[in-house]
């Protein structure tokens, strides 16, 4: 008996995960209302920044045209799910840069913290789950697309990517640059200086999007990271969010000045802002990690069932072999998951217990 795909699974899972990432959205959207409702001084306005409005709105031609190019066949392939996460991707790098909201991150730490989660994560997240190469090459001329083909894959750029994006590499680099800006003294320059401002979020942006490229890999190994290397990628990075998170949480000093003098908006100290930004990188991004890892654990358990589905009738597995297999599955992917929640689970109560045998003069040397 061969088994059944079933590609809505996948559709919904990515729904889901957009509803998880519509979190943090949702509450950057609260922050800019209180702003409001306030009273505070001063006017939030829409930004119109062309080095970050004209390269989504190009995107979002190229996929439209690419859509539109598309045969028939190509076009029922490709579900409606994966345009909706594509062009939400596009929509909410927008808002998190463009809206009123990026004039309150400036001024709130925990408000940075959402924007630089939500590029970060929330949009790589949605771009990858779009896949949307193909359609992005249709959209250019076919001379152009060609011509950019065939010089692009025998570059050293290319060279230099499939080196960048090994599993390994990629994952060294998504959480060495998320560390990187967030060491105070980086972090207040970056803050003051726009240039070094739009220079953090653009490499938070990519080293997202390529993290979050190779975990969520659509080809099987060899061609993509084992399930192995998948669930360590994850595993990596969500205990480095979990373990700066509550860092931040802990500690008793503040160690960013950039966002002015104590209290901060609405009356927040620098302190509780500084936690709630710990505690909204700890929780939160976890779950974000924790639902990727679930996405790709099904994602290799879909394509498993679709080589299985396209096997010749004579090859075909039994009943039998193939019950055995799928049970076989299932108890690897409870294993996989028991065991990164119970980690993650000890990683946080370890981080807890050892923060208070800091001293307060080692958080202070970060200064």
């Amino acid at each position: 008996m061969r088994t059944r795909n079933h590609p809505s699974e996948l559709g919904f899972l990515a729904v889901a995960g957009v509803v998880a990432g519509l979190e943090l959205v949702l509450e950057a959207i609260g922050l800019v209302v209180r702003y409001y409702q306030s009273g505070v001084d001063g006017d939030l306005g829409w930004r119109f920044d062309a080095g970050v409005v004209l390269p989504a709105l190009l995107l979002a031609l190229l996929y439209a045209a690419g859509l539109r190019n598309s045969s028939k066949q190509a076009a029922e392939h490709s579900r409606i799910w994966r345009h909706f996460a594509f062009f939400s991707g596009l929509a909410i790098v927008l808002l998190a840069l463009e809206s009123p909201f990026d004039a309150i991150a400036d001024g709130l730490f925990v408000a940075h913290q959402l924007q630089h989660m939500t590029l970060a994560m929330i949009v790589p997240l949605l771009i990858v789950l779009a896949e949307p190469q193909a359609m992005l090459l249709r959209g250019l001329p076919r001379a152009v697309r060609r011509s950019i083909v065939r010089s692009f894959f025998g570059s050293r750029l290319f060279s230099v990517l499939r080196m960048i994006a090994h599993p390994a590499v990629a994952t060294l680099l998504y959480i060495g640059i998320n560390y990187f800006w967030m060491l105070p003294r980086i972090h207040d320059f970056a803050l003051e200086n726009e240039p070094i401002h739009d220079l953090l979020h653009a490499t938070l942006l990519a080293a997202g999007l390529i993290f979050f490229w190779r975990g969520l890999d659509p080809r099987p190994y060899p061609l993509g990271p084992s399930l192995g290397a998948r669930l360590f990628m994850f595993w990596l990075a969500a205990m480095s969010d979990i373990l700066l998170g509550s860092f931040l949480a802990f500690k008793s000093v503040s160690l960013y000045l950039a966002y002015g003098p104590s209290p901060h908006l609405f009356g927040i100290s620098a302190l509780d802002d500084e936690l709630y930004g710990g505690l909204t990188m700890w929780i939160p991004g976890g779950g974000m990690f924790a639902f990727a890892t679930v996405l790709a654990i099904r994602r290799m358990a879909s394509d498993e069932e679709r080589r299985t589905a396209h096997l010749p009738d004579a090859v075909a597995v039994t009943t039998a072999e193939s019950f055995a297999r799928q049970h076989a599955a299932n108890r690897k992917m409870a294993l996989g998951l028991a065991a990164f929640a119970v980690v993650v689970v000890l990683i946080t109560i370890a981080t807890a217990v050892l923060y208070h045998y800091a001293t307060s003069h080692a958080l202070l040397a970060l200064r």
